[in-house]
């Protein structure tokens, strides 16, 4: 295996140990002194009674494990995953308890928990996830606690969670039967099976269903979940994986698990259902209660926990508790949900894996398809879908890690709609007409559609004129401050440049001196302007950020016009789309072509069947690969494709990305000691000939960029927080992200 391979397939997810882990010993701590005395401290020693937490600090030198003992009053209330609070540097801080024992490396006395929360909020099982996450991603177990739970609501946490309900089983098993009668492409559309099977890896590239014609095949995903907790598909046995403890500890992570499979037995499962937005919410949930399943409220219980920024902290926090303690069996909502911990794990599902939401802005930024991903190493089932995949899902089919599922091309055919791309020579023949914004030989598709049902339009950007040139010359407008380009922000206005906003009311062309601009790139609000002209009597919809977004089945005539992500869904399909101005992102980070390709497969996804008589005209210009992808519907193909040629140059996902930043001083350190874990590792392979170095430096903005081999990149990881941690410790600051955006030097 040379130096840039890719470990073997059940690697892909695995941590080594590291010697650059925090040691539990807390050497010199800031609570030296605060002690309640010996004697106290040996009497909860005696009892089980020293919890290990970790504090709630932004500093990566007090990211390790701080004991503390728990006091008489709350000893029967604190336990693993319960938030505390507790003396530190001087001050009361926030913490979460991560181990309940007897030992402690700690020398001296311990300081005593102040008070804590009414009962845990996270499971032992859900730590161990978060510090994993923690390390592959180079951050704190804090910052990942943070982004895995909501926050707290006293008065919701106060409710009996423990206590047994119903058996419900028979309700999912209701509801399976009522899926299984729904058609669509629920199972596996080559053989005739389960989509997902117990504890299998799928990346499936999805088809659109006939009805709903949808953002999602919500049938599919549905019963895939569904099959999961009833006992017909995946059938996990813990769903995160759980961690070791050290020596005089008690792992008290299966008496958590017991506890909460309580309501439904030891044979009970959980299904994970992530979602990109809160129009995908609806439309499972709503698939969820036609086939009898009742969303989870604090007052009448329920199946399905929904975990949703928009229902408030109350419904949110209740919502989690519910998933966490087995109450719901089925989980179902937005980025944060990859990381929802539940009582045993059958099948975790990321819908549209490509989305760029996925990745968390926040520090230590993870995908929820690495989330996912990880959780699957534990023995669940895993499904990453979508109409369009990234390269980084199809690169896992590619080492056997998991297996590609895409359809027949004869359903493929049955399922989308045509296809035509509008190509420059089609437009040559149509003169003038052809290449106006909407070509007339589209525009007549357009009003022969519009007597057979809804026409969407579709737009690539927002606002009115986004890039303007010389109406003489064709050159670019350009503001002479900056020489960004210009822009009209409204019909009537003076362009400003798109940077800096410097208005130019009396521009000039430089190159020959004319004052007229033409504009280049419309938006939403020009085009909108143009078409409401065109149809007539016609009604016309926007739906953009500032017009406001339809909803799904809200329209149901006339034409809408809408950017990527915000066309709504009609009843039966739309009997025509336009693309207009298709093309690729003007931009040098990597997965352009396939972004591209997800956005316009997305829309197409919303017309009907080509049997129906659906049909997608695409004006623009894209890459050949992508023409190829659109017009067959192959965008696994595409991704293959586009895994390969990063194969051959060394490029993510076949290495890991790490961007370092901060004390210029630090990042050449950290560089180095990179170099020389990469050295070490390359040593025993440099027989087998020459090879893709394994630390490729890429400059970036105020720092050092390096792709680093994937059998390297995790000790490259640890080095450099074992040396942000120095750092952090001394009053100085080195900044560390992992498998962020890669944007590659022109």
């Amino acid at each position: 295996m040379s130096g840039d391979q890719a470990p073997s397939g059940d690697a892909l997810f695995e941590l080594a140990p590291s010697a650059a882990a925090p040691a539990t010993d807390s050497g010199s701590d800031p609570r030296a002194g605060a002690g309640v005395g010996a004697e106290a401290t040996r009497e909860a020693q005696a009892a089980g009674a020293v919890a290990t937490v970790c504090i709630d600090s932004p500093l990566p030198h007090l990211d390790r494990p701080f004991d503390y003992i728990v006091p008489r009053k709350l000893r029967g209330q604190v336990g693993v995953g319960s938030r505390v609070r507790v003396p530190f540097a001087g001050q009361l801080v926030s913490a979460i308890v991560t181990e309940l024992g007897t030992g402690s490396g700690f020398k001296g006395s311990l300081s005593a928990v102040r008070s804590a929360s009414a009962r845990p909020v996270v499971s032992a099982e859900g730590i161990d996830l978060a510090r994993r996450v923690a390390r592959r991603y180079g951050g704190s177990l804090w910052d990942v606690l943070r982004l895995a739970v909501p926050p707290r609501v006293a008065a919701v946490e106060r409710r009996d969670w423990t206590a047994r309900t119903e058996d419900d089983r028979a309700d999912y098993a209701a509801a399976l039967e009522a899926a299984a009668g729904s058609g669509g492409s629920g199972g596996d559309i080559e053989s005739g099976g389960s989509l997902v099977g117990a504890c299998e890896r799928v990346v499936w590239q999805a088809l659109p269903e006939a009805e709903p014609r949808a953002s999602a095949p919500v049938h599919a995903l549905v019963r895939a979940a569904l099959e999961a907790v009833v006992g017909e598909g995946g059938t996990g046995a813990g769903g995160t994986g759980t961690g070791g403890v050290s020596a005089g500890r008690t792992d008290v992570a299966r008496t958590e698990a017991s506890a909460a499979e309580a309501p439904h037995g030891p044979s009970a499962a959980s299904a994970i259902l992530v979602v990109p937005d809160a129009r995908a919410i609806a439309l499972v949930l709503a698939e969820l209660e036609r086939v009898g399943l009742r969303r989870w409220t604090s007052r009448g219980g329920g199946h399905v926990a929904v975990l949703d920024h928009d229902d408030g902290p109350s419904a949110r926090f209740g919502s989690y508790l519910a998933g966490l303690h087995g109450h719901a069996r089925i989980v179902l909502g937005t980025r944060p949900t990859a990381m929802q911990p539940v009582p045993r794990l059958g099948l975790i599902t990321v819908w549209d894996e490509a989305n760029g939401v996925y990745e968390d802005p926040h520090a230590p930024y993870p995908h929820a398809r690495t989330v996912a991903a990880m959780r699957a190493e534990g023995g669940s089932a895993l499904l990453l879908a979508g109409y369009a995949l990234s390269a980084d899902a199809v690169a896992l089919t590619a080492s056997g890690w998991a297996r590609l599922a895409t359809a027949p091309t004869a359903s493929v055919r049955d399922a989308v709609p045509a296809v035509d791309i509008v190509s420059a020579e089609r437009r040559d023949r149509e003169g003038g007409a052809g290449w106006h914004w909407m070509p007339g030989s589209v525009w007549r598709r357009v009003r022969d559609g519009l007597a057979r049902g809804p026409v969407g339009i579709v737009v690539p950007r927002a606002g009115y004129v986004r890039a303007a040139a010389c109406a003489r010359c064709d050159a670019w407008a350009l503001c002479r401050e900056c020489d960004s380009l210009l822009m009209v922000a409204a019909h009537g206005t003076d362009p400003r440049c798109q940077d800096a906003g410097h208005l130019q009311p009396d521009w000039h062309c430089p190159e020959c001196h004319g004052a007229e601009l033409k504009q280049v790139r419309q938006g939403a609000d020009r085009i909108g302007e143009q078409l409401v002209r065109m149809l007539g009597d016609v009604p016309l919809t926007v739906s953009t950020a500032s017009a406001g977004v339809s909803a799904d089945g809200e329209v149901g005539e006339g034409v809408v016009l809408a950017t990527p992500g915000a066309l709504p869904a009609v009843e039966g399909g739309y009997a025509h789309l336009v693309i207009i101005d298709a093309g690729v992102a003007a931009s040098a980070s990597l997965g352009g072509e396939l972004n591209a390709l997800r956005w316009w497969l997305g829309a197409a996804s919303l017309v009907r069947s080509r049997r129906d008589g659906g049909m997608v005209s695409v004006v623009g210009h894209l890459p050949p690969e992508v023409e190829r992808a659109l017009s067959s519907w192959s965008p696994a193909d595409a991704a293959t494709t586009e895994v390969e040629e990063r194969r051959e140059l060394g490029l993510p996902p076949h290495r890991r990305y790490l961007a370092l930043s901060g004390d210029a001083d630090l990042v050449l350190r950290a560089t180095e000691r990179v170099a020389l874990v990469a050295r070490d590792a390359q040593r025993p392979l440099e027989a087998a000939g020459p090879a893709i170095p394994s630390v490729t430096e890429v400059p970036i903005d105020g720092g050092t960029g390096l792709l680093v081999s994937r059998g390297v990149a995790q000790g490259a990881i640890d080095t450099v927080r074992a040396l942000q941690r120095e750092a952090s410790a001394e009053g100085k600051e080195l900044r560390m992200r992992v498998d962020g955006p890669l944007v590659l030097p022109r």
